[in-house]
């Protein structure tokens, strides 16, 4: 695919037993988005996050969905901390996106993430 300019990106869930985080790791896919990452619990999506990010490095995208009673706090928390690892792709879930995921949607596409330092105090 790489020879005719193609990317291939794989969607991946803990919730199945044909997502082999480590194999799928080893190939050259380009780009892995966790559906993991779908959750409102904080300490579940901290530990995808981790997951994710440590298992795919500068190919990981976050997977948000947009349904689920997220807080506005843990949003920002989310893309702060997305933003301070080096993540560069979001992937919605679900339509519409509620009003207040835009100026953070639209922070994170412009680069301008306000400070990344101060994650750990939003959500704890």
């Amino acid at each position: 695919m790489h020879e005719h300019g193609l990317l291939l990106s794989v969607d991946i869930a803990p919730w199945g037993p044909i997502w082999n985080y480590t194999a799928i790791s080893e190939t050259s896919v380009d780009i892995v988005t966790s559906m993991g990452t779908y959750t409102a619990s904080n300490s579940s999506w901290d530990q995808q996050f981790n997951t994710l990010v440590d298992t795919f490095g500068e190919r990981a995208a976050v997977g948000l969905e947009t349904d689920i009673g997220v807080t506005e706090n843990q949003l920002e928390y989310r893309f702060a901390k997305m933003k301070a690892a080096g993540i560069n792709e979001v992937d919605l879930w679900r339509l519409p996106v509620p009003s207040f995921w835009w100026p953070h949607i639209t922070s994170f596409v412009n680069n301008e993430v306000d400070d990344t330092r101060k994650y750990n105090q939003l959500l704890y």
